[in-house]
């Protein structure tokens, strides 16, 4: 199975796993959805259309947290393994973001890894928009993807 497909499947398997949790998948302004189904309705739609800006609003702020976080942890595992898109992309995006060093502390999970970069992100919500196209620059796949 191609890297790139398995990194696609990561992100589909990060982003659900925030929709899973209806606190995660509600924006900041409550009354923005009214149920989990809506935001998720919402954020589909603006993937599917390119909106990546209207994408993240589709979180509130422990969701686009939690989405840079997935984010990250997918760029530290490419650029652990080679794979996906360009590495020189990866890392300028990151240290856009402030974070400049992707190596795994001894003992380290990956989801540890993944939520002390993440941690060093001061904006998720304008990480994620720029992490999107990045993300699947290296796969011949056009963003976005619904």
């Amino acid at each position: 199975m191609p890297r790139e497909f398995l990194g696609t499947i990561t992100l589909i398997i990060a982003l659900l796993a925030n929709w899973y949790n209806p606190a995660s998948a509600l924006a900041a302004d409550s009354t923005k959805f009214a149920t989990p189904v809506e935001a998720m309705s919402a954020a589909e739609d603006a993937f599917g259309k390119g909106k990546l800006e209207a994408f993240a609003d589709c979180f509130d702020a422990e969701g686009q947290k939690q989405t840079a976080a997935g984010y990250v942890g997918i760029f530290a595992a490419m650029l652990s393994e080679g794979s996906g898109p360009d590495a020189k992309k990866i890392k300028d995006l990151l240290a856009k973001h402030g974070v400049t060093d992707v190596a795994k502390k001894a003992g380290e999970t990956d989801e540890q890894l993944s939520d002390r970069l993440a941690a060093k992100v001061k904006d998720p919500r304008a990480f994620m928009i720029e992490a999107i196209p990045v993300l699947y620059s290296g796969s011949g796949n056009k963003v976005p993807i619904k």
